[in-house]
């Protein structure tokens, strides 16, 4: 029993072929039955809608647009997002909570880079008062502060990304294994397995370094200023 298209109650009676197992929980609330026994309950005639899978979700949105062009205005095409604005609102909640995560890892590593070179200005005062002292121009001095910042970010950035990508290549073969996410996904009829795997994009390694190498030389700035304020005569007095 059910509604027709034209939201009239109307039912069949029928009978139990067989029952089996999919390990989904639709297993309790959903009957398979004959296409043509399907169309004369719901009043249709024909097929009614199809799913298309493809491989990279991104391109749901231009395969369907091309689709609709192709098929005409006879024919509604629409990706996921279009057809259940849940998913939509789920993915834009899961991108808030990625930059969320993304500005406190990087505020952490722009707060080591200032800690450092922080401590490098305040451990090195008597040094710098001598410097200028000598003669040396504080844009020499900025200058030697700037390549020391950029030192840092050579060694821990560059290695870092390298080592991470090389992670990051190793699990797009191997995937990242979560033994309950098979169960879990059956149980909304998904069938994802039982692992994950990640993309490596290279144009995303280049915009973490890019990024890293703008918030270490931000982070360098305070030290930087602290340092070009030294008094000579106060310096050495310390």
């Amino acid at each position: 029993m059910t509604g027709s298209r034209r939201g009239i109650l109307t039912g069949e009676l029928l009978v139990v072929r067989g029952v089996f197992r999919s390990g989904s929980r639709m297993d309790r609330e959903v009957a398979y039955l004959p296409l043509s026994e399907a169309q004369g309950i719901l009043e249709t005639k024909g097929v009614t809608s199809a799913a298309l899978l493809l491989k990279d979700m991104d391109e749901a949105p231009e395969a369907a647009r091309w689709l609709q062009d192709r098929l005409g205005p006879g024919f509604s095409v629409q990706d996921l997002t279009s057809a259940m604005p849940v998913v939509k609102y789920l993915l834009d909640v899961a991108k808030e909570e990625k930059f969320v995560l993304v500005v406190l890892i990087y505020a952490i590593a722009a707060l080591g880079v200032l800690n450092t070179a922080m401590m490098a200005v305040m451990e090195r005062a008597r040094e710098l008062g001598l410097l200028y002292a000598l003669g040396m121009g504080r844009l020499q001095v900025a200058l030697s502060l700037v390549w020391e910042v950029g030192f840092t970010y050579l060694y821990g950035a560059v290695p870092g990304a390298a080592l991470g990508s090389l992670l990051v290549w190793i699990l797009t073969e191997t995937g990242i294994p979560l033994p309950h996410l098979a169960d879990l996904s059956k149980e909304y009829n998904l069938y994802v397995g039982n692992a994950l795997y990640p993309v490596l994009k290279p144009s995303a390694v280049g915009f973490v370094l890019g990024l890293s190498l703008v918030i270490t030389l931000l982070a360098a700035v305070p030290p930087l200023v602290r340092a070009l304020r030294v008094e000579p005569a106060r310096a050495m007095r310390l």
